[in-house]
């Protein structure tokens, strides 16, 4: 696995969650750096992250009920709504 690394504040996360999150990312067709840079400056790689200016959660800051909800059953998480992910790991998150 190439090192992700250099995104501020991913070395502090766990190895299982660098590597789901790579994997997920290149499984998906997405650049994992990319996607390591929006969550690092989005939530701080904080699972439990509300931004108390835009109720936004999550490691990505979800704003958006009904474009959670979409994006979720995409991942095969149906049964997770957008108020439930400062309840989840970082790794719960990651589908």
């Amino acid at each position: 696995m190439p090192s992700i690394l250099g995104v501020p504040g991913l070395a502090k996360t766990t190895p299982g969650f660098r590597r789901a999150l790579y994997e997920g990312a290149i499984a998906r067709g997405l650049n994992p750096d990319y996607l390591a840079a929006v969550m690092s400056f989005e939530s701080g790689f904080n699972p439990a992250a509300r931004n108390v200016h835009s109720n936004a959660l999550g490691l990505i800051q979800w704003v958006s009920d009904s474009s959670f909800d979409a994006t979720a059953r995409k991942a095969g998480m149906s049964n997770v709504k957008r108020s439930m992910l400062p309840t989840l790991t970082a790794e719960e998150q990651l589908p």
